[in-house]
């Protein structure tokens, strides 16, 4: 979702990402082009105008990529792209690539912006939907979103201090996961997600450690903002990265409010036990 403005050393393989752009997910197939390897398949799961990033099966030698040829319908649409940054994928077990497009003809760029707006429409629709958010703040957020895939059973460390994946907020676009927190040892309360609801982000609106874990109950597809894209949101976009801390609180308070009810009966039941 991020782009390298300055061109990346020679050799490195694993470059940091850095957010520049408006990025939108999405969760199209594609074909990179690697120099002595030749066409290989990959999921794009955020574009711009500017750039992608795409989902690899394995890490690659960033200097060998040449291209992305998408489909559109009868149309084969090949973008001249430079890779600028790769990291581990951890959700997926798979591997994150950015790409910076350098298209060299007018009909390419028009074809970049078409993909585009097909990513925007349905973002915007969920978005608005979900959150009842007015259209222009809902493309604000939809900017800084990227698509991810948990399946079913697969679980996701949201612990505070793990970096990555588990710093991310996300939201529930198909699927859904158990949130569950550990109330004491071998012992844990657990809350459904389904569609339209979201969870983690803690590190964004407090410096309070949070120790849970996401289970996906089935096949779920998500939309994740990273701390990354938040910070470009807070300095491009700064009431849509209010509305996403706001929307993180909310539903910290609602979290914390079902914890304590659950704790509250736990404990009651504990007392009549004890009274007979």
């Amino acid at each position: 979702m991020s782009v390298d403005e300055a061109p990346p050393p020679v050799g490195h393989q694993e470059r940091i990402e850095r957010r520049a752009t408006a990025r939108f997910a999405t969760d199209m197939t594609a074909t990179l082009q690697i120099a002595h390897v030749g066409s290989l398949p990959c999921r794009i799961t955020d574009v711009g105008a500017s750039g992608a990033c795409v989902e690899t099966a394995s890490m690659l030698a960033l200097d060998e990529v040449r291209s992305l040829t998408v489909t559109m319908g009868a149309s084969v649409v090949r973008i001249d792209a430079r890779a600028t940054w790769q990291r581990p994928a951890t959700m997926e077990n798979s591997w994150l690539m950015g790409l910076h497009f350098r298209p060299s003809e007018t009909a390419t760029r028009s074809a970049i912006l078409e993909i585009v707006r097909r990513a925007q429409d349905p973002l915007l629709r969920f978005i608005t939907e979900s959150f009842d958010l007015d259209p222009d703040l809902a493309l604000d957020i939809a900017s800084a979103t990227r698509f991810r895939h948990l399946s079913a059973g697969a679980w996701l460390s949201l612990y505070a201090d793990r970096g990555g994946d588990s710093e991310s907020w996300y939201m529930v676009v198909r699927g859904s996961v158990n949130i569950e927190m550990m109330e004491r040892p071998y012992r844990s309360i657990a809350f459904p997600v389904a569609r339209g609801g979201t969870f983690g982000g803690m590190t964004f609106v407090s410096r309070v450690p949070f120790h849970a874990s996401a289970h996906a109950q089935e096949d779920t597809s998500l939309l994740e903002v990273s701390s990354g894209s938040l910070d470009y949101l807070t300095a491009s976009k700064p009431n849509a990265a209010l509305a996403v801390r706001s929307l993180i609180a909310d539903n910290t308070i609602q979290y914390l409010h079902l914890v304590l009810e659950r704790l509250g009966c736990r404990a009651g039941a504990t007392a009549g036990e004890r009274r007979v």
